[in-house]
């Protein structure tokens, strides 16, 4: 019986203990979040753009005359001043046919003088002074002709650059317009960029752009718009040129560029992870870390640079707020920060 009344005892008493356990609120769990700090920074409105970087000059020169080319004078990669003599085209043939013009001009200019003291005297009709102003006129213009052959036969360079292409070789018979060379003057290069409809008020000719290249990504390059083209492509954007000196000549013809347009004067801003950021509905807001408890703060977002996003609210330089774990979190939860920011 006392044993009976033992075992009873017990029991009840278990019973009273899994109840006072079960009453007792459930421990707490702090929720681990991790965190950076609001930065204060200068910052401006920024547009980047892709283009082409092109040489601001480059053309084909072509034969004037047609010949045997008799001499290459320089080749590809060659750098060539302007008025530089590059090649000459059959000069021996274009000097005799300037010669034989001109004893034909000073043949005809002779008998056209005697003509006219003739026909003063009467000795000489209308008829055949006539002739002799003809003969003149037209050993004049031969004469020219060939003046200007024995010119074009030497092929020079048009401005200064690069030999970027040869087209014939010593001895190849050329006719008039057939290419010769290729020149690029790459001292200073243009990059045509295309600005979307709503910025072109904003771009104005003579305003700074940053450049970059992927050869040099380190290194940037600074130019100025060179003109703004009032005309859309076929994708509704407006061509601006950007021209740079490109005096060692790192950019090269052809490269891709990166250009960057400041639009707006920098200005000190607050700015944030973009992993900072929590939309709930139609609102923005982020977690304010203070004292292991979240701070639910609403935000405005704005500018961007790389991963980082401008924001207005109440916020201060230096405060930390939560950039993972932050998803389920709400205002005054518990946290427990795991990084060091």
């Amino acid at each position: 019986m006392t044993q009976s009344r033992f075992n009873f005892t017990a029991f009840i008493l278990s019973i009273f203990f899994i109840q006072a356990v079960m009453a007792q609120p459930p421990e707490q769990k702090n929720a681990l979040v991790e965190v950076s700090r609001v930065e204060k920074r200068l910052l401006g409105t920024v547009v980047t753009l892709n283009g082409t970087v092109q040489a601001r000059y480059e053309t084909v020169i072509g034969a004037e005359v047609s010949g045997k080319v008799e001499k290459i004078l320089v080749d590809e990669g060659d750098p060539v001043k302007e008025e530089e003599l590059l090649a000459l085209i059959d000069p021996d043939r274009y000097e005799a046919l300037f010669r034989a013009a001109k004893a034909r001009l000073d043949k005809a200019s002779q008998d056209l003088t005697r003509g006219r003291s003739l026909y003063e005297e009467g000795f000489l009709s209308k008829e055949e002074l006539d002739r002799r102003q003809v003969n003149y006129d037209t050993a004049s213009a031969t004469w020219e002709i060939a003046r200007i052959e024995r010119k074009d036969d030497k092929i020079t360079a048009p401005f200064s650059g690069i030999v970027t292409q040869r087209f014939v070789d010593p001895g190849e018979w050329l006719d008039r317009g057939d290419p010769v060379f290729e020149i690029s003057d790459i001292s200073v290069v243009h990059v045509k960029v295309p600005l979307p409809e709503r910025l072109v008020h904003k771009v104005t000719v003579g305003q700074e752009a940053i450049l970059t290249v992927s050869s040099f990504p380190d290194r940037e390059f600074r130019g100025v718009v060179l003109t703004v083209i009032p005309k859309a492509d076929e994708g509704k954007n407006y061509p601006a040129k950007i021209e740079l000196e490109n005096p060692d000549g790192a950019m090269k013809n052809g490269m891709f560029a990166r250009v960057q347009l400041i639009l707006e004067s920098p200005e000190e801003v607050l700015m944030i992870s973009k992993d900072a950021i929590v939309r709930r509905g139609n609102r923005d807001l982020l977690f304010v870390i203070q004292d292991g408890t979240a701070r639910e703060v609403m935000v405005q977002t704005g500018r961007e640079e790389g991963a980082l996003i401008e924001v207005k609210g109440d916020l201060h330089d230096g405060d930390q707020v939560a950039v993972t774990g932050n998803e389920n979190l709400h205002d005054g939860d518990a946290v427990k920060i795991v990084n060091l920011p």
